[in-house]
């Protein structure tokens, strides 16, 4: 009778977070939705020195299953620009205009960075990426995701913002990307 009830329960917790968590190798609703934004804001991004035939590129730093959720933006279009996606390295940096940095890998950004490669929009989930120089930080709280915006880094980069950005709430909008079904 223990037993029943001990699996019955484990079953409905484990059905009730399926949506935020994943198993080893597996993406989660949260990354998808993560994916999507950072290719949002390159629609709201404009890079002054980026020549108007040159692709936009996208590094990613993250886990080898999250980045193959950032392949689906390969060879998109973002104004005059395509999108080409790339996994970063350190030799690669002076090349990205749009960098994401996996909440395990942001680690390494630092202001020195920010200072050295002025145009990169630097985006991460990493807890205190803000304090890093980072120009825009993702928050997950529960099944709500929003974003911030550095605004003194972005004063002391090379790039150009939406004002379009700068009308959402208050730490952004937050995007339920819970499952419905």
């Amino acid at each position: 009778m223990k037993t029943r009830f001990f699996s019955r329960s484990m079953l409905f917790i484990v059905s009730f977070l399926y949506p935020i968590i994943a198993l080893p190798g597996e993406v989660t609703q949260a990354e998808k939705m993560i994916a999507e934004y950072v290719f949002n804001f390159a629609k709201y991004t404009v890079w002054p020195a980026l020549k108007s035939s040159a692709p936009i590129t996208l590094c990613v730093k993250a886990k080898p299953e999250t980045f193959d959720v950032y392949k689906q933006f390969n060879d998109q279009q973002v104004a005059a620009h395509t999108i080409e996606v790339i996994e970063y390295t350190h030799s690669i940096l002076q090349d990205c205009e749009i960098l994401y940095l996996g909440k395990k890998l942001a680690s390494f950004w630092s202001c020195d960075l920010h200072k050295a490669y002025p145009g990169i929009l630097a985006i991460s989930n990493h807890s205190d990426f803000l304090s890093r120089c980072g120009l825009i930080q993702l928050y997950q709280e529960a099944n709500i995701l929003y974003f911030e915006i550095n605004y003194a880094a972005l004063l002391h980069s090379s790039l150009q913002l939406n004002s379009y950005l700068f009308t959402l709430p208050l730490n952004g909008p937050k995007v339920n990307f819970s499952s419905t079904h």
